[in-house]
């Protein structure tokens, strides 16, 4: 039995109707539509949407994440027990009038045992609101060199008030994640103290791993001059001497071009190998605002062009101004991000639109390799950057670069010329 994969795109957001109607039965996750059997048969997205309609008697649950679509195949052979094999690709339903569906064909061999083929597809449950009702009690930061608690406008320092229990190292406290978060979600804190926000650093300061994504958002990859990807993401590395904290100057180099890359930035809580998308999540530690600042001459002087000099300069990894969980988050998977320079806004977008969803990217990299507690993921950006605009627009001196994420806060940069040598 032969596989062969086609890729299908929906521009009339089809399967977006069909996940709103089923979205209304607690129990329905997954459908099991008609039999394909023999040979090839080519089934269009409106094609499903009618099969969906007419087979709700065989809905059954399946652990899905929510907000996500798959497609698998099962494979039944007469006389022998069904097996299940899931073959599909996972997309975020958010995704505005664009589906990215993983068709499968498949060839009969011939054998005397012909198989029969029915495609799957599985549909999530809508987003649940998790936020929590109370003050957030988990944003976690680096004040200076120590890991504090914010708590309001004030700072609680975590090696003083855990006893010693957890050491004042930032990048530590990823390696006992789960009991760390267990004892905040017991702990009586006590008052914390004020703080200056120029004083804080990235709350990931040495991941030993930094990987980013590029073109997750349709509209960021057209103004790119690139095709949309469909069967994996893009992805490259910042290496982590680029990483700064959320307010300060940042050097511009000599005749440069320096552009601007909001993006959401997913801190590693739990080492992750190849786990399945439907768990993804639970692997992640939280969230902060992240830039990409890339120096697009340097990026494309080799050929062919390479990404992670050209983004690895100093300073050109902000993250902050701090890390949030994800249960503080009405959905995870949608939220505003943007930038301004000087005040204008230049980015302005949702994560919902991101063509591969933190829970795909997480199950996509782990499959490859191992992800390591305090490891960080930028996830992408959208639309709106210096590069894609006509005449291009890059930063200059002496210009502010104000970066926001809905719910954790916002960076703030002023650009500057680099000192002569």
């Amino acid at each position: 039995m032969k596989l062969a994969k086609a890729d299908l795109v929906s521009k009339d957001a089809s399967l977006l109707e069909a996940y709103a109607t089923f979205a209304e039965l607690e129990a329905a996750r997954a459908v099991f539509c008609e039999q394909v059997n023999a040979r090839v048969r080519r089934v269009t997205p409106r094609a499903l949407v009618d099969m969906l309609a007419e087979d709700r008697t065989r809905l059954h649950p399946l652990p899905t994440d929510a907000h996500t679509v798959a497609f698998g195949l099962t494979r039944t052979v007469a006389a022998k027990s069904p097996t299940v094999a899931f073959d599909g690709g996972s997309y975020s339903v958010g995704m505005r009038s664009k589906i990215m569906i993983n068709l499968i064909r498949s060839l009969d061999s011939g054998r005397e045992e012909r198989p029969s083929w029915s495609y799957s597809l599985w549909l999530s449950q809508p987003p649940v609101d998790r936020r929590r009702t109370g003050p957030p009690i988990m944003r976690i930061a680096n004040l200076s060199g120590r890991l504090v608690l914010i708590t309001g406008d004030t700072a609680v320092d975590v090696e003083k008030a855990s006893d010693g229990e957890f050491g004042a190292a930032p990048q530590a406290i990823y390696e006992r994640w789960d009991d760390f978060t267990a004892w905040v979600a017991e702990a009586t804190l006590p008052a914390g103290d004020a703080f200056d926000p120029r004083d804080l650093g990235s709350p990931a300061p040495v991941p030993r791993q930094v990987l980013a994504i590029g073109l997750n958002y349709s509209e960021h990859a057209a103004e790119s001059g690139y095709a949309v990807p469909d069967a994996a993401p893009p992805v490259f590395t910042k290496y982590s001497s680029c990483i700064v904290g959320p307010v300060g100057d940042i050097a511009l180099p000599p005749g440069g071009h320096t552009d601007w890359e909001v993006e959401l930035v997913a801190v590693i809580g739990r080492r992750a190998y190849q786990v399945p998308v439907q768990d993804a999540l639970s692997y992640v530690a939280g969230y902060a605002v992240g830039q990409d600042i890339s120096e697009r001459t340097l990026q494309t002087a080799a050929t062919p062009p390479q990404f992670s000099m050209g983004k690895s300069l100093p300073g050109f990894g902000p993250i902050g101004p701090w890390l949030v969980t994800l249960d503080e988050f009405t959905d995870p998977n949608d939220l505003e991000l943007g930038c301004a320079i000087d005040g204008e806004q230049v980015q302005l977008g949702r994560t919902r639109d991101m063509i591969f969803s933190v829970p795909a990217l997480v199950a996509t990299l782990s499959a490859s390799m191992p992800l390591l507690p305090g490891d960080v993921i930028f996830t992408g950006t959208p639309s709106g950057v210096g590069v894609g605009r006509t005449p291009p627009r890059w930063l200059r001196d002496g210009e502010e670069l104000t970066t926001h994420l809905e719910g954790i806060g916002e960076l703030r940069h002023r650009f500057v010329a680099a000192k002569e040598a």
